[in-house]
């Protein structure tokens, strides 16, 4: 099934960390419009996008032919070329303009290959949407390597204990104990619960969204764990409630579901563009708020295009078709 309702959540998902983010084209301005709930929680999103991710991996893995080091090759595949690209425009950027170098600073060379490697770090790398990446990758890693053992309820619990470890550990860990642990898991979760009946999920999803939206106001004080969990049920909820409405014949516009499928590259990209409008708008003049939609549609608008012409031919390339034709003759001989 082709889950159209996890691409307009992609989208809703990348539209608010964009719409968030594009602020920073006009870092300066001082009387910006307040966007109801998207000007100050709009990271929120990233959330959805862990829980999504543990829905996809929870579908791939189950489909009955999970190769662990196939599946590692696409996904890494799938995120890395678009990352190095963004990555050595942000260096290119740095080096004829000194953009980052704060960041050039804090990092020093060796932080820099880090980030081109997606290798876990304290702070954020270059291009700082990265950091979700690095929690991506150790996901990948852990159902690589658990799946084919554990089963997918083998995968959850591990994803669970290991939050709960984190909660004691207070040292470094390589993002290995982090809390998007349990965003994935509730995202393992929601694929379990996706035939469930609509009206069984609504009111899950209703009074969780709720209960995070009183927290995120201060009307309501909870420890930093319990706001995890009810983010974690919420999206986990909301998930499953519209994979099982879409199923029932739940539509989607088509240019929700687009924005869904250049989500990534809209994401990432934006974090090299939002500096350089911003520079046109400081010198050019004008409205601040103008500029900011302009940022935000821009961005947008670029992300799309990656998505055709950059997303799309790296993902048909000749050594991921062979790759893929391979797997699939040794699979079938395997099982002969």
């Amino acid at each position: 099934m082709d889950f159209k309702s996890i691409q307009a959540l992609r989208a809703i998902a990348a539209i608010m960390v964009l719409l968030m983010h594009a602020r920073i084209a006009v870092w300066w301005a001082k009387d910006l419009w307040d966007i109801p709930f998207i000007s100050a929680h709009g990271m929120t999103g990233v959330s959805l996008f862990f829980c999504i991710s543990g829905f996809i991996i929870a579908h791939v893995a189950e489909k009955g032919d999970f190769e662990p080091t196939r599946f590692l090759v696409k996904r890494l595949w799938r995120i890395a070329p678009i990352y190095w690209i963004v990555t050595t425009l942000a260096v290119l950027f740095w080096y004829t303009s000194n953009f980052w170098q704060a960041d050039v600073d804090r990092l020093g060379w060796l932080g820099i290959v880090k980030g081109y490697l997606i290798f876990p770090q304290l702070g954020f790398p270059l291009v700082n949407p990265g950091w979700s990446l690095e929690h991506e990758v150790i996901f990948y890693i852990l159902a690589a390597f658990l799946f084919p053992i554990v089963r997918l309820v083998g995968l959850f619990v591990a994803l669970v204990i290991l939050w709960v470890v984190g909660r004691c550990y207070g040292g470094w860990d390589y993002h290995i104990f982090g809390y998007p642990q349990l965003y994935f898991a509730a995202g393992i979760a929601a694929y379990w619960a996706r035939n469930v009946s609509p009206g069984k999920l609504a009111p899950i999803t209703v009074f969780s969204f709720l209960a995070v939206l009183l927290v995120l106001y201060k009307y309501w004080t909870i420890e930093s764990y319990a706001f995890v969990l009810l983010m974690a049920l919420a999206c986990s909820s909301l998930i499953a409630m519209l994979v099982s409405l879409e199923s029932r014949g739940l539509l989607f516009h088509p240019w929700l579901v687009n924005i869904g499928d250049a989500s990534y590259s809209i994401y990432i990209i934006h974090w090299v563009l939002l500096p350089w409008i911003g520079k046109m708008a400081y010198h050019l003049g004008g409205s601040l708020e103008l500029w900011r939609w302009l940022a935000f549609f821009i961005c947008l608008a670029v992300g799309l295009l990656s998505r055709k012409y950059v997303e799309l031919p790296l993902m048909r390339v000749k050594f991921m078709k062979s790759w893929n034709s391979r797997v699939k003759v040794e699979s079938v001989l395997s099982k002969e």
